[in-house]
């Protein structure tokens, strides 16, 4: 099991640890005219949800997982995150990203519990207590592995795989669509460094757009230029171009 699929099975642990906390802490003593009961029995049902995309999400990625592991390998690169700029800003966003996530989603659970003492039921302290406690406990379990997983990326060289089907880079697959994009373009950009740019967007949406960048090594004079005519011709975006 690679350390990406740690992560994501830890977080979808985690989500559904949480979400069962928080449905059935309030209903020990359920009282319908608390806001804190009803915020935190629909978050708990939000993290339920989640925790089940999670799961169907791992199940997902192992597959591509085999699934590259027998596809024909055109071409790999290695990265040195601290000697590659454009990978090291990478990683490090999709960290904070991860970290924003998770204290966004404890602070909303610690102020659930200081509401529950505004709740005239005999069980407030309970369970304002109960929810503080595993929510904590879950809380810095899932920060400490989100933390444990980007320290071991930016310290190991980092590998862009280019295969038959897919581009594995940083633990995701990008082929013609990623998450809710669509590829559009694939180009070879010269300003220094040069690198391959493929741009993923909403067909129709110029605003929802994010470009991956895969710098190009030194040493690979017509490598790029062979992967970016394939993809081409197997991804086909929706529209392509080289500058």
């Amino acid at each position: 099991m690679s350390n990406r699929q740690k992560l994501n099975l830890t977080t979808a642990v985690t989500s559904l640890l949480m979400g069962i906390a928080l449905i059935g802490i309030p209903n020990m003593s359920f009282n319908s005219n608390s806001p804190s009961h009803i915020i935190s029995v629909c978050l708990g049902v939000s993290l339920l949800f989640v925790s089940l995309l999670g799961f169907s999400s791992y199940r997902k990625y192992t597959k591509k997982i085999e699934e590259l592991t027998n596809d024909k390998i055109l071409s790999k690169w290695t990265y040195i995150p601290q000697n590659t700029p454009v990978v090291h800003h990478s990683i490090v966003i999709e960290k904070l990203n991860h970290l924003t996530t998770n204290i966004l989603i404890y602070i909303v659970c610690i102020i659930i519990s200081i509401g529950y003492f505004y709740s005239p039921d005999d069980s407030a302290i309970l369970c304002a207590m109960g929810t503080w406690f595993i929510c904590t406990i879950l809380f810095f379990n899932l920060h400490h592995a989100i933390n444990y997983y980007y320290m071991v990326m930016l310290s190991s060289p980092i590998e862009v795989v280019f295969s038959e089907n897919y581009i594995y880079f940083m633990g995701n697959f990008y082929s013609s669509h990623y998450s809710i994009y669509t590829l559009k373009d694939i180009c070879i950009n010269e300003d220094y460094p040069r690198s391959i740019d493929l741009l993923y967007g909403t067909v129709g949406d110029m605003a929802s757009e994010f470009v991956l960048t895969l710098p190009i090594p030194v040493d690979s004079l017509y490598d790029p230029i062979d992967l970016c005519e394939y993809y081409n011709k197997s991804l086909t975006p929706v529209y392509y171009y080289e500058r």
